[in-house]
């Protein structure tokens, strides 16, 4: 464990943090068109801050803190020979939290996204019109895990994009 010392107190510190995560892709191709996948995340996530010069106080202010995140990313696509294309999809995210006083409590949500598109001749240039969050759901999840940040409120996303 690193050792430092906290802010301008000079009270020496331990902190350690690890982050273990496993991901696992599955993506299948349906006839000419049309593709659908799912990826699946477990992450863990776990924090110890420990005060060296404090320990025989009661309460300790030690921390153990802990947090486990899942994500399930379901989607759907369709890529037409014209240069259209279309992709529907949908994330769930559950996180629960361990060792935190007060205590933090989780999150389980869905958020579903939908974009079209159109790409222009030999994919010099693209352009794409996505709705996010569709159903307007917020969600607070903790930031000790790491994790792409998702929008909080139903958002329009317009893209067009070079390819050189």
């Amino acid at each position: 464990m690193p050792c430092g010392f906290s802010g301008d107190t000079g009270t020496r510190e331990s902190l350690y943090y690890r982050e273990r995560s496993v991901t696992l892709s599955l993506n299948q191709l349906l006839g000419k068109y049309f593709s659908v996948g799912a990826s699946y995340r477990f992450s863990d996530a776990e924090f110890q801050e420990h005060f060296v010069e404090l320990t025989a106080l009661s309460p300790s202010p030690d921390r153990d803190e802990s947090a486990t995140l899942q994500q399930l990313n379901l989607f759907a696509n369709f890529n037409h020979a014209s240069g259209l294309f279309a992709q529907a999809g949908g994330i769930w995210s559950r996180q629960s939290n361990f060792g935190y006083s007060p205590d933090i409590p989780g999150d389980d949500f869905w958020q579903v996204n939908a974009f079209v598109g159109y790409r222009f001749l030999r994919r010099q240039a693209e352009l794409r019109v996505g709705l996010l969050n569709i159903t307007d759901r917020d969600y607070r999840l903790n930031p000790l895990n790491l994790y792409n940040e998702l929008p909080r409120h139903r958002t329009l996303a317009v893209s067009f994009k070079f390819y050189f």
